[in-house]
């Protein structure tokens, strides 16, 4: 179900951490959310919204770590 105006939702900042925002307009699949405790807002396709800070969390893309044991 898509988000509308008003709704709170989570965005992954520098996928690194869910912040909390809210859905100031919406046009087609492209959302603007404002965050909050932030002044300014920005621009975003659905798939980048969360409904919980949880799901946020969850969608965070795990490091791959490399280990060179040439030595």
């Amino acid at each position: 179900m898509p988000f509308v105006r008003g709704d709170s939702c989570y965005i992954l900042e520098d996928n690194k951490q869910p912040m909390p925002a809210k859905v100031i307009s919406r046009r087609g699949a492209t959302y603007i959310v404002q965050l909050i405790g932030v002044c300014g807002a920005i621009q975003l396709p659905e798939s980048q919204l969360f409904r919980t800070e949880e799901e946020a969390a969850a969608s965070i893309r795990q490091s791959v770590i490399v280990r060179n044991d040439f030595g």
